[in-house]
């Protein structure tokens, strides 16, 4: 018998691939456009700890409090970088 949810996995599985392909896309456009960095560019949770050289649970627990805002792609999780830079400046440099 089949799994009666394998339709719903299997076109979820292509609209992930599907995002995460535009993105790729996206950000493939961006490295060749004439700016070096865009500011609303989607980064990961790993990107951004590696912007602000802290570890993702510090980055998760400063969108806990309210510091940084995530959004969700699909069950992937991005940060603008143009907020996330906000954030840093607007706390003095200090989240």
């Amino acid at each position: 018998m089949q799994n009666p949810f394998e339709p719903i996995n299997t076109r979820l599985t292509n609209l992930e691939a599907l995002s995460l392909e535009t993105l790729q896309l996206l950000r493939g456009h961006k490295a060749t456009s004439p700016s070096t960095i865009e500011p609303d560019e989607p980064l990961t949770p790993d990107e951004v700890a590696k912007l602000f050289k802290t570890s993702k649970v510090t980055i998760w627990s400063w969108e806990k409090k309210g510091l940084l805002k995530g959004y969700h792609l699909g069950n992937k999780k991005y940060y603008l970088r143009s907020e996330s830079m906000a954030a840093l400046t607007k706390k003095g440099g200090e989240l």
